[in-house]
């Protein structure tokens, strides 16, 4: 494409100060396409000046007068080739129509003021142009071009009608006052967060995600991100839960839930178990003592363990005790702090029975889920205790979150991020950082079924509502938007909004997201895959963008399942 402005048309008929329509020079432009147009106008003091009105076509249509329908129809009647007959192609008409995005004025030094609000309707006749690329890249940059902004700017792609533009966008927005990224499975929702991501990595802003799916354990071999990127494996750590939600946790995950009387037992077992596992040389003095009691070749192969397992492991030992009726043994038990224990009677040992039995087929489902947890997202570390470890300069923490269930995610995610926003609070962490937050629907439900939605639901409505206040910024990306809380989503001031078929996920955006025009929302099921509008406080005006490719790919973007099988020789990887 030549660096010279191209004339693309001429305003035609009525024009206001918010849109006007322009005959189209055949072939010269494309819906979405900048244009723009020269005026002279009389300033408040009615001084003459000369502005340059920036415009966005919305719409393009082609019409021939001397091909009426009635010749289509006949035509296509007899099956002849219109092109084949004497009606003439010459007259054909094409015209647009555009909405204007503003005015500006050039001042001294060739410097331009920020788009003003056109208050005068431009003259028929104008000629509109392209604009040279310079020109287009100094509209949508604004103060981005200028030096004390110019540390904000994120390089994410090309204006989708002009590939020689590239798109800078604001990224201060982005930190600051949270962006959601919205599109259909397959559209580049993770392309496009990933290529936001290694953008801050560049400016050592602290990032911390929560990975469903292992989509960006690959950051971690990005060459430029080399040291900064710590994959890690998520895990339960149930003695760090409420009673009551570790009940409906074993019940959840063995199949079996907890009748009232083994809820009542549970709650001192688990109390006990809070108290005695948690602490290793305790847990280790307990372990000694149970294996004096009697030998079990598990509690002395692996040990007595700070999770389910050590927990059926104690109802066995007390379930055992009791039927026995060794009360001086039980009554040192209660000693450790196991409360109630010397009051049980043989009925209660089998109901510790049925506890221990679910328990364990609890903690064996949730061992499953950690191994493939592990695998998946290429996890080197295990989730820290201090969580305020995931928050350093430079630093990217992955969470992988990849093979527990639902509402495992969702316990995860609002125990670790109710520490990190209270640590950010209270200045124990004293950077700001970003929160990204894939399968976001999952976490911010517009109508949560369960405990754990619930309370995923809570955190993440207060970082939306005060985050900003305390330097945590927000990244909500979903392929169900019509399935997110209003509320959170009313707090993103930037949308990333890419290729949405489901109707009702459409109706959502037109609805809920103010900066996005009906025009806009009508491209929504026709874009390219990586292809977004991009619109709200990271931009100037909405943008048709092409999303340039991130550095890390992940293996789902990257693998030909088909030509794996075929490739496939038996014995061989």
């Amino acid at each position: 494409m030549n660096n010279q402005r191209t004339m693309v048309g001429t305003v035609v008929g009525e024009s206001t100060t918010q849109e006007f329509r322009i005959a189209v020079t055949p072939g010269e432009v494309q819906v979405q396409d900048l244009i723009a147009l020269d005026a002279l106008v009389e300033d408040e003091g009615g001084e003459k000046m000369d502005i340059r009105i920036w415009a966005k076509i919305e719409a393009i249509e082609r019409m021939n007068p001397l091909f009426p329908l009635e010749s289509g129809q006949e035509l296509a009647d007899l099956r002849v080739n219109p092109f084949d007959t004497v009606i003439s192609m010459s007259r054909e008409m094409i015209t647009a129509q555009c909405r204007i995005l503003g005015y500006e004025q050039k001042q001294e030094h060739g410097k331009y003021r920020p788009l003003k609000k056109l208050r005068y309707p431009p003259q028929p006749a104008s000629s509109a142009y392209r604009p040279v690329k310079e020109e287009l890249q100094r509209l949508i940059m604004g103060e981005l071009g200028e030096g004390h902004r110019a540390h904000r700017r994120l390089d994410i792609g090309w204006l989708s009608a002009r590939r020689d533009v590239d798109l800078f966008i604001d990224g201060h927005p982005i930190v600051a006052r949270h962006v959601a990224i919205l599109a259909m499975t397959g559209a580049g929702k993770s392309w496009t967060a990933k290529r936001i991501v290694e953008q801050l990595a560049q400016k050592k802003y602290p990032i911390v995600i929560f990975d469903p799916h292992g989509e960006y354990a690959s950051l971690a071999e990005v060459a430029k991100l080399s040291g900064q990127v710590r994959n890690y494996y998520a895990f339960v750590r149930v003695l760090d839960e409420d009673a009551s939600d570790v009940v409906r946790l074993i019940g959840g995950l063995s199949g079996s839930s907890l009748s009232p009387r083994m809820e009542d037992l549970f709650g001192d077992l688990f109390e006990f178990a809070q108290h005695i596992l948690t602490d290793p040389e305790q847990r280790q003095e307990l372990r000694d003592w149970l294996l004096q009691i009697r030998d079990n070749q598990y509690l002395s192969q692996y040990g007595l363990n700070d999770d389910l397992f050590g927990i059926a492991t104690i109802g066995d030992y007390a379930r055992e005790l009791i039927i026995s009726g060794n009360q001086p043994v039980l009554a040192q038990l209660q000693s450790w702090g196991y409360n109630g224990v010397t009051g049980l009677n043989r009925r209660d040992a089998e109901t510790l029975k049925g506890i221990a039995w679910r328990a364990r087929k609890a903690a064996a489902a949730l061992a499953r889920m950690a191994s493939i947890n592990r695998r998946i997202s290429k996890g080197q570390e295990a989730l820290p205790t201090e969580t305020r470890q995931l928050v350093d300069k430079g630093r990217i923490s992955v969470i992988g979150l990849a093979g527990y269930s639902s509402d495992i995610r969702a316990s995860i995610y609002s125990l670790v991020m109710d520490k990190l926003f209270n640590d950010r609070v209270q200045d124990s962490i004293r950077l700001p950082f970003l929160l990204v937050l894939e399968e976001a629907h999952n976490f911010v439900p517009d109508t949560p079924l369960s405990d754990p939605e619930k309370q995923a639901l809570q955190i993440t409505r207060q970082i939306a509502q005060e985050g900003r206040k305390f330097g945590v910024g927000l990244v909500m990306i979903s392929q169900r938007p019509s399935r997110l809380d209003q509320t959170a989503l009313s707090q993103c001031n930037s949308f990333v909004i890419m290729r949405l078929v489901n109707p009702a996920d459409q109706q959502f955006v037109r609805r809920v997201i103010e900066t996005i025009g009906e025009q806009e929302a009508r491209l929504l099921p026709d874009l390219d895959v990586g292809e977004a509008i991009i619109s709200g406080q990271s931009v100037q005006f909405p943008l048709l963008v092409q999303i340039k490719p991130p550095q890390a790919r992940s293996k789902k973007e990257e693998e030909d399942l088909i030509r794996d099988v075929l490739n496939y020789t038996a014995g061989k990887n």
